[in-house]
């Protein structure tokens, strides 16, 4: 991931070894924490179902006319409120073949919770992707359809930019990076890292979770973030 630093709204020039010590410490190595710490978690709950939801006059997208909550196994609550706009394209185009369309069947609420929050941007694009499967696994969907699905949403889905906050540095660190701030905290954004796979390459990333599940072996979701183009 890329960091840049922030301050009062403005990118903040800061020498070689601060930089490093940033990297060490930054924001992408709590995020994975927490994404670790939800992959061995029990599943979670939703609140509202069955949802529902009215199409449009452009008879693309629709309007949820009741309120949807998910409450993932972190205990993190992702809430799809009523008069929310979805329309399924947090869901890749590549992967809809496989359920028939993005509001289908167990998809459904899955799909809504992953369309309002990647609307939303509110929080860290990893952690909606790894909820929307999640999700899936609380609909009953195949867990092996749920990784192909988790790994199309993370290898070609949204992604966006976020800001963290880090506090508690030392007035020698914040100097440094020539903060102003009396407390001496700071701004990250982090940038989402290149993407790694093509559209091309999700066939095979397919066949191999499947491959994996059925002798045995599963892959795991670290595993299929870390999934590199074949040579």
């Amino acid at each position: 991931m890329i960091l840049h630093f922030l301050h009062r709204g403005q990118h903040m020039r800061t020498n070689r070894r601060f930089r490093r010590l940033l990297r060490r410490t930054s924001a992408a190595l709590v995020l994975l924490s927490s994404i670790t710490c939800l992959s061995a978690a029990p599943r979670g709950t939703f609140i509202g179902l069955p949802v529902t939801a009215s199409w449009n006059d452009d008879r693309r997208t629709m309007t949820l006319v009741s309120a949807l909550v998910y409450i993932d196994p972190n205990g993190m609550k992702w809430e799809a409120p009523a008069g929310s706009i979805v329309d399924g394209a947090s869901i890749p185009k590549i992967a809809w073949s496989l359920i028939g369309g993005p509001y289908e069947g167990a998809y459904r609420e899955p799909s809504v919770i992953h369309d309002v929050a990647c609307r939303q941007k509110t929080r860290p694009w990893e952690l909606v992707h790894l909820a929307f499967y999640y999700a899936m696994l609380d609909s009953n969907v195949n867990p092996t359809l749920a990784k192909v699905m988790y790994a199309a949403v993370y290898h070609f889905g949204p992604r966006w930019p976020y800001a963290v906050q880090r506090t508690g540095l030392s007035r020698k660190q914040a100097a440094k990076a020539r903060s102003r701030q009396s407390d001496a905290s700071l701004t990250l954004k982090v940038e989402p890292p290149p993407r790694r796979l093509s559209e091309p390459d999700f066939d095979k990333l397919k066949a191999q979770i499947e491959q994996r599940d059925a002798s045995g072996t599963p892959m795991s979701l670290e595993e299929i973030r870390n999934m590199t183009a074949p040579e």
